[in-house]
């Protein structure tokens, strides 16, 4: 019976507030949605640096975009075949 009450006299959200709400929601959808040529030329990119510096297996490269939290994560796995900066 109590929540029904509140419920009643619970403040209405205005319409602004409301508005602003579903921008964000659009705002970060849009934000995550990279969208795949995209994604691609990072990749070439990201490939193009790393191979400057160490041999690579480039059928095996991973581009991943993930939520971590409040943060985006972008996550790249490159396997390395021949690391010459590694000291033994």
């Amino acid at each position: 019976m109590m929540n029904y009450i509140k419920a009643l006299f619970k403040p209405k959200a205005r319409s602004a507030d409301i508005a602003r709400e579903r921008l964000k929601i659009i705002l970060h959808h849009e934000r995550r949605s990279i969208d795949s040529p995209l994604l691609e030329q990072l990749k070439e990119e990201i490939i193009k640096v790393i191979t400057k510096f160490v041999e690579v297996d480039q059928t095996h490269i991973e581009i991943n975009l993930k939520k971590g939290g409040d943060v985006e994560i972008l996550d790249v796995t490159v396997p390395i075949t021949n690391n010459p900066l590694q000291t033994h």
